[in-house]
This record gives C-alpha cells, sequence and structure tokens, in this order.
C-alpha cells in the first residue's frame, strides 16, 4: 500500500513539474509581450529631462548601445520617440550595418553635434548592410563634424567585389588597404579626436605597402588618442595634441 502511494506521489510530482514548466513558459511569452506596456507605466512619471538621461546612458552601453539602441527605443511609444528625436546626441553614432536611407536619416537628426563612425569590414563586404563606399560617400559630407573614426578591417585581396575583370597579374593587390578610401586621402576633420584603425589577422606578406595611407594626409589637429593594430603613424603630422598611440 505504501510503496503504491509513494509511487503515485512521484508521478504526481512530475505531472505537477510539467504542468508548472508550461506554466513558466507561458509566461515568458506574456511577459515579453507586456514589456513594452510595463516599460511605459514604469517610466511614465519621469519627468523628460531624466528619461532623456537615461536613453544617452542606455545608447553608450557598449554592444547594448549604438544605432540599433536607438532605433529600438524610438519604436516603443510616441513619448520614447518624441524625446528620441529632441535628442541629437542618440543619432550621432554611426556605423555600416545601418543602411544608406537609415544613415542619412540618423545624420539628419544629429542636429549639428560630434558624430562618432565605425566602419567595420566583414570577412565577406557584400554581406554588409552599407558598403564602405557607400558608407563614406554619405558621412565625408559631414566630414567637419566628425570626432572619432573607427576602422577595422581585414585583407581585401580574396574579395570579388574589387575584381576589375582583367587578369590576375593586372589586378591591384589592395592588401589591407580599403579602395573605397582612394577618394578620401585629403579630409580635413577639425574635430576629430580619437582615431583607431585596425588591420584584423595581419600578414605582412598580404600587404601592400605601396599604396599611400588612407589616413596619412588627413587634417586632424585635435587629434589626441590614435589606436593602431599593425599600422602606423606619422605624429607630426597630426599636430601635438597626442598622447595615446
Amino acid at each position: 500500500m505504501r510503496l503504491s502511494e509513494l509511487r503515485d506521489l512521484k508521478d504526481s510530482r512530475v505531472a505537477l513539474r510539467t504542468i508548472l514548466d508550461v506554466i513558466d513558459e507561458r509566461i515568458r511569452l506574456i511577459q515579453e509581450k507586456c514589456l513594452p506596456l510595463v516599460i511605459q507605466h514604469g517610466v511614465r512619471p519621469l519627468p523628460e529631462d531624466l528619461l532623456r538621461h537615461i536613453f544617452e546612458l542606455g545608447h553608450g552601453h557598449g554592444s547594448f548601445g549604438g544605432p540599433q539602441f536607438t532605433l529600438s527605443i524610438s519604436q516603443v511609444c510616441r513619448r520614447f520617440r518624441s524625446v528620441a528625436l529632441t535628442t541629437p546626441g542618440l543619432w550621432a553614432t554611426l556605423n555600416n550595418i545601418l543602411l544608406r536611407n537609415q544613415l542619412e536619416m540618423f545624420i539628419s537628426r544629429s542636429g549639428m553635434v560630434n558624430l562618432k563612425l565605425h566602419l567595420c569590414i566583414p570577412e565577406c563586404e557584400s554581406e554588409s548592410p552599407c558598403s564602405a563606399a557607400t558608407f563614406l560617400k554619405v558621412t565625408t559630407k559631414q566630414s567637419h563634424r566628425w570626432s572619432h573614426f573607427s576602422y577595422i578591417g581585414g585583407c581585401l585581396d580574396d574579395n570579388r567585389e574589387f575584381d576589375d575583370g582583367e587578369d590576375d597579374d593586372d589586378e591591384i593587390q589592395y592588401g589591407y588597404t580599403h579602395p573605397a578610401f582612394s577618394d578620401y586621402y585629403d579630409l580635413r576633420l577639425p574635430r576629430l579626436t580619437h582615431l583607431t584603425w585596425h588591420k584584423v589577422d595581419y600578414f605582412h606578406t598580404s600587404d601592400n605597402l605601396d599604396l599611400p595611407v588612407p589616413f596619412g594626409n588627413w587634417c586632424m589637429p585635435n587629434l589626441v588618442s590614435f589606436d593602431g593594430l599593425d599600422t602606423l603613424i606619422n605624429v607630426q603630422m597630426v599636430g601635438s595634441g597626442l598622447n595615446a598611440y
């Protein structure tokens, strides 16, 4: 009798756990759907200045911040959108995961604040929402507002996007110098304070050192920080303010 009761209790426990697991999953799904409403209810009493400050903190929070954060909060509700649209700094970070029309929208909404640019070239550039050429074409129109510029890219010679249709012997070997920069060797960047240039998975035999350094003739009188990976910089060309490289 006792053994039978024990088995029944254990079976009941298993059944209850199964039911609880189903309920927990249902709760999780409902919570996800209700999250925007919960956020709205929780922040409704907050004044707009404080809400704006919270948004700015979230925007600068590592991998959770940046353009995707801005796009997300601007779509939560009308109040969030209103605050986001009146906070230029939320729209001042530009990268090539944005489409061209999104880049132009961010620049338009950023007012006249300084811009932070991040150009990262994936292994297959055709998979990027915005090519390096398009990114530079759009953003260089506002180059006088750049305060940060970051470039991260690997060797380009296996990228067939730059195949000119000639024999391999006649092809330019770009190495780690992206050809999109060839039209922008003489940029004037009066506000630029931080420059990052990383050559990823670097092999010196794959690099073409005969090509100009893309930023070699950029005018950066206020540069104070240079972060280079397998990249050299002539300190004299950027003025006396450089203190980190």
